[in-house]
Protein backbone atom coordinates (compact mmCIF):
# COMPACT_ATOMS: atom_id res chain seq x y z
CA UNK A 1 0.00 0.00 0.00
CA UNK A 2 1.40 3.41 -0.91
CA UNK A 3 1.98 6.09 1.71
CA UNK A 4 -0.29 9.13 1.67
CA UNK A 5 1.78 12.31 1.80
CA UNK A 6 0.70 15.74 2.96
CA UNK A 7 2.11 18.83 1.27
CA UNK A 8 2.16 22.42 2.51
CA UNK A 9 2.54 25.39 0.14
CA UNK A 10 2.48 29.12 0.68
CA UNK A 11 0.88 32.21 -0.79
CA UNK A 12 2.98 35.35 -1.06
CA UNK A 13 2.03 38.91 -1.90
CA UNK A 14 3.97 40.81 -4.56
CA UNK A 15 2.89 44.22 -5.86
CA UNK A 16 -0.41 43.76 -4.03
CA UNK A 17 -1.24 40.47 -5.78
CA UNK A 18 -1.38 37.00 -4.24
CA UNK A 19 0.93 34.36 -5.69
CA UNK A 20 0.17 30.80 -4.57
CA UNK A 21 3.20 28.52 -4.68
CA UNK A 22 2.95 24.76 -5.01
CA UNK A 23 4.98 22.62 -2.57
CA UNK A 24 7.54 20.18 -3.97
CA UNK A 25 8.34 18.31 -0.73
CA UNK A 26 5.92 16.54 1.60
CA UNK A 27 5.73 17.73 5.22
CA UNK A 28 7.36 14.46 6.31
CA UNK A 29 10.38 15.32 4.09
CA UNK A 30 10.90 18.93 5.23
CA UNK A 31 13.55 18.23 7.87
CA UNK A 32 15.78 16.38 5.41
CA UNK A 33 14.97 18.08 2.10
CA UNK A 34 13.87 21.51 3.27
CA UNK A 35 11.14 23.66 1.81
CA UNK A 36 10.78 24.04 -1.92
CA UNK A 37 7.84 25.81 -3.53
CA UNK A 38 7.17 27.13 -7.01
CA UNK A 39 4.54 28.62 -9.23
CA UNK A 40 2.67 25.72 -10.84
CA UNK A 41 3.72 25.01 -14.45
CA UNK A 42 1.77 27.03 -16.99
CA UNK A 43 0.36 29.43 -14.38
CA UNK A 44 1.03 33.16 -14.39
CA UNK A 45 -0.12 36.00 -12.18
CA UNK A 46 -1.03 39.47 -13.48
CA UNK A 47 0.49 42.26 -11.35
CA UNK A 48 -0.69 45.38 -13.19
CA UNK A 49 1.36 47.54 -15.53
CA UNK A 50 5.14 47.75 -15.46
CA UNK A 51 5.07 51.47 -14.70
CA UNK A 52 3.00 51.01 -11.56
CA UNK A 53 4.87 47.96 -10.22
CA UNK A 54 8.50 47.65 -11.30
CA UNK A 55 10.23 49.81 -8.66
CA UNK A 56 8.65 48.09 -5.67
CA UNK A 57 9.15 44.64 -7.22
CA UNK A 58 12.85 45.21 -7.88
CA UNK A 59 13.48 46.38 -4.31
CA UNK A 60 11.38 43.52 -2.89
CA UNK A 61 13.52 41.03 -4.85
CA UNK A 62 16.72 42.50 -3.44
CA UNK A 63 17.91 44.40 -6.51
CA UNK A 64 20.09 47.02 -4.83
CA UNK A 65 20.71 49.44 -7.71
CA UNK A 66 17.37 50.69 -9.00
CA UNK A 67 18.73 54.14 -9.79
CA UNK A 68 17.66 53.68 -13.44
CA UNK A 69 13.96 53.81 -12.42
CA UNK A 70 12.08 57.08 -11.88
CA UNK A 71 10.82 57.20 -8.27
CA UNK A 72 8.07 59.22 -6.62
CA UNK A 73 10.81 61.56 -5.29
CA UNK A 74 11.99 62.17 -8.88
CA UNK A 75 8.40 62.99 -9.88
CA UNK A 76 8.09 65.44 -6.97
CA UNK A 77 11.20 67.24 -8.26
CA UNK A 78 10.06 67.16 -11.93
CA UNK A 79 6.36 66.57 -12.59
CA UNK A 80 7.03 65.82 -16.29
CA UNK A 81 8.50 62.44 -15.24
CA UNK A 82 6.46 59.26 -14.85
CA UNK A 83 7.02 57.01 -11.85
CA UNK A 84 8.39 53.63 -12.92
CA UNK A 85 9.88 54.98 -16.15
CA UNK A 86 13.49 54.34 -17.11
CA UNK A 87 15.50 57.53 -16.58
CA UNK A 88 16.50 59.11 -19.90
CA UNK A 89 20.11 59.46 -18.72
CA UNK A 90 20.42 55.65 -18.66
CA UNK A 91 19.37 55.29 -22.32
CA UNK A 92 21.37 56.01 -25.47
CA UNK A 93 20.10 58.93 -27.54
CA UNK A 94 18.42 56.62 -30.06
CA UNK A 95 14.73 57.31 -30.71
CA UNK A 96 13.78 53.64 -31.23
CA UNK A 97 15.30 52.60 -27.89
CA UNK A 98 13.68 55.52 -26.07
CA UNK A 99 10.29 54.63 -27.61
CA UNK A 100 10.78 51.00 -26.56
CA UNK A 101 11.59 52.09 -22.99
CA UNK A 102 8.41 54.20 -22.88
CA UNK A 103 6.38 51.24 -24.20
CA UNK A 104 7.65 49.05 -21.38
CA UNK A 105 5.69 51.20 -18.89
CA UNK A 106 2.40 50.46 -20.64
CA UNK A 107 2.89 46.71 -20.71
CA UNK A 108 0.98 44.29 -18.52
CA UNK A 109 3.31 42.69 -15.97
CA UNK A 110 3.07 38.97 -15.15
CA UNK A 111 4.86 36.57 -12.83
CA UNK A 112 5.74 33.58 -15.03
CA UNK A 113 8.28 31.85 -12.81
CA UNK A 114 8.62 31.84 -9.03
CA UNK A 115 10.78 29.29 -7.21
CA UNK A 116 12.01 29.30 -3.59
CA UNK A 117 14.21 26.66 -1.95
CA UNK A 118 15.14 26.66 1.75
CA UNK A 119 17.51 23.77 2.44
CA UNK A 120 16.94 21.15 5.11
CA UNK A 121 19.43 19.02 7.01
CA UNK A 122 21.31 16.21 5.26
CA UNK A 123 20.56 12.60 6.22
CA UNK A 124 23.69 12.53 8.39
CA UNK A 125 22.17 15.28 10.54
CA UNK A 126 24.53 18.02 9.37
CA UNK A 127 23.23 21.10 7.64
CA UNK A 128 23.55 20.98 3.87
CA UNK A 129 25.89 23.40 2.11
CA UNK A 130 23.03 24.64 -0.05
CA UNK A 131 21.82 28.16 0.52
CA UNK A 132 18.35 29.59 0.45
CA UNK A 133 17.71 30.25 -3.21
CA UNK A 134 15.09 31.94 -5.34
CA UNK A 135 14.25 32.69 -8.95
CA UNK A 136 11.54 35.08 -10.11
CA UNK A 137 10.70 35.50 -13.78
CA UNK A 138 8.55 38.44 -14.87
CA UNK A 139 7.22 39.14 -18.33
CA UNK A 140 5.76 42.32 -19.74
CA UNK A 141 3.42 42.12 -22.72
CA UNK A 142 1.46 44.53 -24.88
CA UNK A 143 -1.93 44.19 -26.45
CA UNK A 144 -2.86 45.27 -29.98
CA UNK A 145 -0.47 47.78 -31.59
CA UNK A 146 0.95 49.25 -28.39
CA UNK A 147 4.37 47.77 -29.16
CA UNK A 148 4.84 49.49 -32.53
CA UNK A 149 8.50 50.58 -32.53
CA UNK A 150 8.89 52.27 -35.90
CA UNK A 151 6.00 53.82 -37.84
CA UNK A 152 5.58 52.23 -41.25
CA UNK A 153 7.45 49.01 -40.41
CA UNK A 154 5.73 45.81 -39.39
CA UNK A 155 8.13 45.44 -36.46
CA UNK A 156 6.49 45.24 -33.05
CA UNK A 157 7.86 44.68 -29.60
CA UNK A 158 5.37 42.18 -28.13
CA UNK A 159 7.01 41.75 -24.76
CA UNK A 160 10.10 41.47 -22.60
CA UNK A 161 11.20 39.05 -19.90
CA UNK A 162 13.07 39.88 -16.66
CA UNK A 163 14.59 37.25 -14.42
CA UNK A 164 16.09 37.72 -10.95
CA UNK A 165 17.84 34.76 -9.37
CA UNK A 166 20.44 33.83 -6.79
CA UNK A 167 20.38 30.15 -7.82
CA UNK A 168 23.44 28.69 -9.47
Amino acid sequence: MSETKVFFGVSLELAGKTISLEPKNAISELKEKGIEVELPAGERVYLGTVGTSIGSIMSTLGVEDTSFIVTDKDVEADDTLTEGAIKASFLPDIAVLQNAADLVLEAGLYVDEFHVRIPGAATSGTVTKEKTAYTVGLSAEWQDDAGQLIDGLDLKLKGVYFKVSNEE
